[in-house]
């Protein structure tokens, strides 16, 4: 996803919240973006420290809850991909709102997270329709899916598991 709507933008500065194993931050890095990856799995940031290193990659791991992340930076690019569905419906909110005073103006925002059409509970939270375009009604909105299936190897089952997405890429005006 970030693939055909980050690659038209000038590099700057990123921020990646729930980066996991860094595909995203990595790739950003490879492209010329200075990246701050975020999260709480240790693991997953020594791995993508390891690789930015080998790589001498721009990226600084911060091994934190997104909730208690605090800074005074502004970024040109936020991702949080696939991450919200895991708060609240309160902190979403709160998150968002987070994400927005962080953007840079004219800076874009890139989000993902499970959607209703999802059984309840495959998370903790699931995005109705609209919502995330609800959200970011004073940004331009440069794309939006309310449902985009997509599919993963489950790694207990070992099968393929169809889920669905809400996605969009907005961009915060100047």
């Amino acid at each position: 996803m970030i693939v055909d709507f980050i690659s038209e933008l000038k590099p700057g500065d990123a921020l990646d919240i729930g980066a996991g194993n860094g595909r995203n931050s990595l790739y950003l890095a490879e492209n010329g973006w200075a990246v701050d990856a975020l999260d709480i799995d240790e693991n997953a940031l020594r791995h993508i420290d390891e690789v930015s290193r080998k790589k001498s990659l721009l990226v600084h791991t911060i091994l934190q809850d997104f909730m208690r992340h605090e800074t005074p930076r502004q970024y040109d690019v936020i991702l949080c991909l696939m991450t919200l569905h895991f708060l609240s419906q309160q902190d979403i909110k709160l998150a968002i709102d987070w994400m927005k005073v962080h953007t840079k103006p004219g800076g874009t925002i890139v989000i993902s997270g499970f959607n209703s059409r999802n059984a309840i509970g495959a998370r903790p939270y699931l995005f109705s329709n609209n919502e995330l375009a609800e959200l970011f009604t004073e940004w331009t909105i440069i794309h939006y899916e309310d449902d985009s299936p997509s599919s993963i190897l489950s790694k207990s089952t070992q099968k393929i598991e169809t889920y669905h997405v809400s996605r969009i890429v907005a961009k915060k005006p100047y």
